[in-house]
């Protein structure tokens, strides 16, 4: 009950929960508990199937966090805060180091380098020497999933770190906290398909940062184009273009594109980076010299080369004081075959919204038939993956048919105008 008055989604965040403990009058020495990982695949966790609304562990306040004044005297084994170390291993997957079910040397918590173990080392306070356990082998008392004194708890082993990053991408609430709004904040989200074409500078604050290497003004949005270094006490200045965070997967088949407007001075050149899950370490990408006066578009396919997390894409203009221009930047990923998707629908107004995923930039011819068949609205779009507009507010309320079509396949939907 007390979990429902303080939980945050658990597909986002890590919920911990730090209250008194005595569930009945023959636990008061609990001091903390975990909800395992479900549906991860890991021997020992087969028949998890706890639910989201109780996700996360529970930590008695004389065992949570580095404690001080009286809480911090000797008497208090667990004042170092390893408990919740231990209980939230236990929320990513790892099993104690000691015999939980009477098996004794026969028990395993599936980590090959934790040694067999019969009984937990609780109250273990000298944390140096070899101890030989009842099954022949040195306790590992130090490791955090044994039930030793905090002062002696430091270690994870290879294979624990390995069934935890198991946990991290198959458990279906862990894998989700790679792309949580808790790890970098709710703002600057972008949505795919994404369009940046500067037709005004509201769309800055929305969507995407501007910065400069001299903190100058060496930039300006000129009839919807953003050019770099319009001034002169910007020479030799970068401009940095970043945009949103958005989710990106590796079997996506993202695309990066954009254009460029550039008057060519000496050594002028743009380099794409990016940064993945808020980690703010920026790794290349692509680099482009540009050698001629010319407007030209620049299309990269992303494929497998970026880890996948919370992306973030930095281009960095490094110009000689020349004027050079960004437009029309475009994030999407490509179809196997033509997708389309239509909304709203019903519409109020005739005019919908549709996104539309092709393996390619290629021709789609749209249709709208009435209900006789008659058709009213033709036209052939030269087109990739993205959002658009069908405008149909010049026809009247009813039932109507609308198909996309490219070369191999095509979509219909039945639209209705209120």
């Amino acid at each position: 009950k007390l979990k429902s008055y303080g939980f945050w989604p658990s597909e986002q965040y890590l919920n911990i929960w730090v209250t008194p403990l005595r569930l009945d009058g023959s636990n008061e020495g609990l001091i903390g508990y975990a909800q395992f990982p479900d549906n991860s695949g890991l021997a020992g966790l087969e028949n998890e199937v706890a639910g989201a609304l109780t996700d996360g562990v529970v930590i008695a306040p004389k065992a949570f966090g580095r404690l001080i004044g009286k809480a911090a005297g000797n008497q208090n084994p667990y004042r170092f805060g390893r408990t919740t170390v231990h209980e939230v291993g236990h929320w990513l997957g790892l099993l104690h180091t000691f015999d939980d079910f009477g098996l004794g040397c026969n028990y395993t918590d599936y980590c090959n380098d934790t040694p067999s173990q019969s009984k937990s080392s609780s109250g273990q306070s000298i944390c140096t020497g070899d101890i030989i356990g009842d099954c022949g082998t040195k306790v590992m008392f130090s490791n955090f999933m044994d039930y030793t004194n905090d002062a002696c708890m430091n270690i994870f082993t290879e294979d624990q770190k390995k069934r935890v990053r198991t946990v991290l991408e198959v458990s279906p609430r862990r894998s989700a906290l790679k792309f949580s709004k808790g790890l970098c904040g709710s703002n600057n989200k972008i949505e795919l398909p994404y369009k940046e074409d500067f037709e005004n500078e509201v769309s800055l604050i929305k969507n995407i940062k501007l910065s400069t290497s001299k903190a100058t003004d060496g930039w300006a949005i000129e009839q919807g184009v953003l050019y770099a270094n319009t001034i002169s006490t910007a020479q030799k200045d970068s401009l940095v273009f970043q945009t949103g965070l958005f989710r990106y997967i590796k079997s996506s088949k993202l695309i990066l594109r954009f254009k460029l407007n550039t008057i060519i001075g000496k050594a002028d050149s743009i380099k794409v980076f990016y940064a993945v899950s808020c980690s703010g370490v920026l790794k290349l990408f692509k680099k482009i010299d540009l050698l001629n006066s010319e407007s030209k578009e620049y299309i990269f396919p992303v494929g497998n080369a970026i880890d996948e997390g919370l992306l973030s894409f930095y281009i960095v203009v490094y110009s000689n004081g020349n004027k050079i221009g960004i437009d029309d930047l475009y994030l999407y990923e490509e179809s196997d075959k033509l997708n389309v998707s239509i909304y709203p629908n019903p519409s109020t107004n005739g005019i919908f919204n549709y996104t539309i995923a092709l393996p390619n930039e290629q021709d789609v011819e749209i249709v709208v038939f009435d209900e006789l068949g008659k058709n009213i609205f033709e036209n052939t779009l030269r087109t990739f993956s993205g959002s658009y507009v069908l405008d149909l507010s010049f026809l009247q309320s009813g039932i109507y048919f609308a198909k996309f079509s490219d070369s191999s396949n095509s979509n219909s939907f039945k639209i209705v105008i209120e």
